[in-house]
């Protein structure tokens, strides 16, 4: 493998149950489609391409699986501070917990595709704002968040972590 898992000929592996996995830099993007791709992520990678990489992006795997492996993420590639979630069935705002060691954030994109939490929680922004602002989030689903929105989540969540 000349090139790593960084391109992993950008293959398409098959699982023991037979589903499809893809992991891949492509450009600054980190790109990790199907739940077999999750212990992909941790390994070697070339450390030029693992610096560039400042995206990365879930696709068809359960958020908790992909909440294991958050805090591994920076560890390898250094630089990401955006993080895409498609697919990924996040449903509870509980799960948003899972990023609140994730330092650097400064965007999260849960696409409403396969994420309820998106259509059937309308507080999901303002608790994602209060769990996760401390990082220095700056939008979420490419909404820039105002100082307005950080002081509302604030009155409305603060007494969750007194």
């Amino acid at each position: 493998m000349h090139k790593q898992l960084l391109k992993i000929n950008f293959s398409i592996f098959k699982t023991s149950t037979g589903g499809d996995y893809l992991v891949e830099i492509l450009g600054r993007y980190l790109n990790v489609y199907g739940v077999g791709a999750i212990k992909f992520v941790d390994k070697q990678w070339n450390a030029q391409k693992a610096q560039d990489v400042h995206t990365v992006k879930f696709s068809y795997i359960n958020f908790n699986s992909i909440s294991s492996i958050l805090g591994r993420v920076k560890v390898r590639f250094p630089n990401v501070e955006n993080y895409v979630f498609r697919e990924t069935n996040i449903i509870c705002l509980g799960q948003l917990n899972a990023m609140a060691d994730t330092q650097g954030l400064k965007s999260i994109t849960i696409d409403p595709e396969g994420n309820h939490i998106v259509a059937n929680n309308k507080n999901w922004r303002a608790y994602c704002i209060w769990r996760l602002n401390h990082w220095g989030l700056k939008s979420i689903n490419g909404m820039e968040i105002t100082e307005e929105e950080i002081a509302e989540a604030e009155k409305a969540y603060n007494g969750l972590s007194d």
